[in-house]
């Protein structure tokens, strides 16, 4: 016996004959109904703020109408399908009513058609909801991807919407290199005991599977499965391999033409997904291709950018400061010889050797903090202090250091990402904060560490003498900062401190 479809109905009639005869029409047509009757305006404004399935209405009630009824519901903004009924109803106000919003009209004398056109505006209804909800999916999905800095972490918002709009059980998305025909898992999670949890990958740089060839060669693939199994020779299994899915979607991740890698959402349930879905995820996965072309593209500028600091850096302390260091050891030798004849220059020769000296010194620093070599040798705190050491000798400013704990750090990509921010603040401090003192401090804590640059500079809201802005928080090196922190998971906030000055502050997770 074929299952009753629950409907919650709300019918706009004075007629308590006629409300049960439609009920009972509905019942007939396999719904099972529980419904109110309102007769008037106050008891519908007061009965639409519960759920409805479906509105039924009599189109001419005493001191109410079927268009008014109408109004109401318009103006709620909701999108629940109205049917007019009436008993008599020319066709002038049938065509009004259906382009006021009505989805029908029947008689009331046709009950027999009105199970049908309730099935049919239910069915509507759906899609239309649907519809919205890919809508606000996408656009949620738009706004979340553009703070997205790693391929992992759009991964998880992109899986989020796409849990939203069809709901999985498992899923994965894989970055495709093209020339070398390998896949490398971005992100990946199964279903054990009803508990998500992300899956580790099971190697690197792996061949893509059959089934994966075939989607490239000729796009994305439902598979429905009666009776799952794993096919080895399609697919590669992952997570739990004792429970294979019975529905699987599967789609390209793609920029335009160029496929960047592969996007699968699976379910344990059979026949989860159809081919409406699968159009869907390819729309969704094709939308998200350009946020991983984008953190691509951004990861290997700041790459360049940190390249670029170490090869000026390398070539200023292997070039330059050894060409200052001649010359210094040249012009020594002449004042000696200048002193020996008793020349009058000798002094002049000392002098001009002192400044070579302090010109060499300063060009060290500057090489140093394009590239730290204490970095690498002896750890974060190491190169701080000695940015400091350089900054002071270099800008003839008070510059301290603070750290009262040891901060260690073993990921050596987190420790110059923080240094380079504090690089960054420190630089900005000078240039356009005209800071005589600049502290930095390194903290540890229970869950993050903080990194905090402070200065008594004019603070973050006033402008240079050019008129720049660069420290309202729209200068390059402030988004790079910022794009820093989002790297390697930090918050960084930039305070303008009561008493002139800011206060950059970079708190990190302990990693």
């Amino acid at each position: 016996m074929q299952t009753s479809v629950p409907l919650r109905l709300l019918i706009i009639d004075d007629s308590r004959d006629d409300t049960l005869l439609m009920a009972r029409a509905l019942r007939q047509g396999g719904f099972d109904v529980s419904f109110q009757q309102v007769f008037t305006r106050e008891a519908m404004e007061t009965a639409l703020n519960e759920d409805w399935d479906i509105i039924l209405s009599d189109y001419s009630i005493p001191e109410f109408c079927g268009l008014e009824a109408l109004r109401i519901l318009n103006a709620k903004e909701g999108d629940i399908p109205f049917i007019i009924i009436s008993g008599v109803i020319d066709e002038e106000r049938a065509v009004a009513a259906m382009k006021a919003g009505a989805r029908d009209y029947i008689r009331k004398s046709d009950l027999k058609r009105l199970a049908p056109a309730v099935e049919r505006e239910l069915r509507e209804s759906g899609k239309r909801r649907a519809l919205r909800k890919r809508y606000q999916g996408f656009a949620k999905l738009g706004q979340s991807l553009s703070s997205a800095t790693s391929p992992q972490e759009a991964a998880r918002i992109i899986t989020t919407v796409a849990d939203e709009l069809f709901g999985w059980d498992s899923c994965f998305i894989d970055l495709y290199a093209h020339g070398r025909e390998k896949c490398y898992q971005v992100f990946a999670v199964d279903t054990f005991d009803d508990e998500r949890r992300e899956v580790s990958a099971e190697g690197w740089a792996l061949d893509p599977t059959p089934l994966r060839e075939e989607v490239l060669a000729c796009g994305p693939r439902l598979i429905l499965r009666s009776e799952p199994a794993f096919e080895h020779k399609n697919l590669r299994p992952f997570g739990d391999k004792n429970r294979p899915s019975a529905s699987i979607l599967i789609v390209l991740v793609r920029n335009g033409t160029q496929v960047l890698g592969f996007f699968s959402i699976q379910s344990y349930s059979p026949n989860a997904y159809n081919q409406e879905d699968l159009d869907t995820l390819q729309a969704l996965a094709d939308y998200c291709g350009g946020a991983f072309e984008r953190i691509r593209l951004q990861k290997e500028i700041l790459e360049i950018s940190s390249r670029e600091q170490r090869r000026l850096g390398q070539l200023l302390h292997d070039g330059i400061c050894q060409h200052l260091a001649g010359i210094s050891f040249l012009t020594e030798i002449l004042g000696d010889k200048l002193e020996e004849k008793q020349a009058p220059e000798a002094a002049d020769s000392r002098k001009i050797c002192n400044l070579i000296d302090d010109a060499l010194i300063q060009t060290r620093g500057i090489a140093r903090g394009l590239f730290p070599v204490q970095l690498e040798e002896n750890g974060l705190v190491s190169a701080l202090q000695e940015l400091i050491f350089n900054s002071e000798s270099l800008f003839k400013i008070r510059c301290t250091f603070r750290c009262k704990e040891p901060v260690l750090l073993r990921d050596n990509a987190l420790a110059e990402h923080l240094y380079y921010i504090a690089h960054e603040s420190l630089m900005n401090a000078v240039k356009h904060g005209a800071a005589k003192h600049i502290s930095i401090s390194l903290e540890p804590g229970e869950k993050h560490n903080t990194l905090s640059v402070r200065d008594d500079g004019v603070g973050m809201h006033a402008q240079n003498g050019n008129g720049n802005e660069n420290r309202s928080g729209k200068g390059m090196g402030l988004h790079i900062m910022n794009y820093r922190a989002q790297m390697i998971g930090a918050k960084l906030t930039i305070e303008a401190q009561q008493n002139n000055g800011t206060l950059v502050t970079c708190l990190f997770p302990k990693k």
